[in-house]
């Protein structure tokens, strides 16, 4: 363990001498978040919509890797299942937290809000577009639940993919959509030395309020 944690604690590169100033700023954070994402598809960076989802459960912190499914006028949209782990703790506290890296552009975003479910509509369109067998796992899996084997998951999912092999598969009620309400954003863009820009959004009533964090 030496060796790897004199690696992790020398491991450092600089950063870019891109600068983010106030000027750089947008009347929406939405519309920087956008130009920001689009950034990175068009960077093709893998994977470049995935978030860091953080909730809290009986006052601990929880985090895994969601993917962003649709950006609205006032939050992040992402598909679960509504009997995971997940959807127990956005139940007991709705206050959540994204957070986006993209390291090949020296940036990442953080945004902080309430979560609610989305329409079953929305959900349903969004499942219809899924492909089979991405829609098949959803009703093989009980997310989040203890599982003896892989093997008895493999067998399922094989018994389900022979039962709808000419059947389209509905969305099961307990899988659907949530959206990220934002009311904070955090913009951080890497400097060189560690002179880090961060600017930052706030909702204040119908108005957003932006400033300049220390690095």
């Amino acid at each position: 363990m030496s060796k790897l944690n004199d690696s992790i604690g020398s491991a450092r590169h600089d950063f870019s001498d891109d600068a983010f100033l106030e000027k750089h700023l947008l009347d929406s954070p939405f519309l920087l978040f956008n130009n920001w994402l689009s950034l990175a598809l068009n960077e093709n960076i893998k994977d470049y919509n995935s978030m860091v989802l953080s909730t809290l459960f009986n006052k601990k912190p929880k985090s895994r890797v969601v993917l962003l499914r649709e950006v609205t006028d006032h939050g992040f949209v992402f598909y679960t299942n509504y009997k995971s782990q997940k959807a127990i703790e956005i139940e007991q506290n709705q206050n959540a937290c994204v957070n986006f890296f993209w390291p090949q552009l020296n940036k990442q975003v953080r945004a902080e809000g309430v979560v609610r479910k989305v329409s079953g509509d929305k959900s349903d369109a969004y499942f219809a577009s899924r492909p089979k067998k991405s829609q098949l796992s959803t009703l093989a899996s009980h997310q989040s639940t203890v599982l003896e084997s892989r093997a008895i998951l493999s067998e399922k999912f094989n018994t389900l993919s022979d039962q709808f092999r000419h059947q389209k598969v509905k969305r099961p009620p307990y899988w659907g959509g949530y959206e990220l309400v934002v009311d904070y954003f955090e913009f951080w863009q890497g400097r060189p030395s560690r002179m880090h820009d961060r600017l930052a959004y706030s909702l204040k009533g119908p108005d957003w309020q932006t400033f300049r964090l220390s690095p």
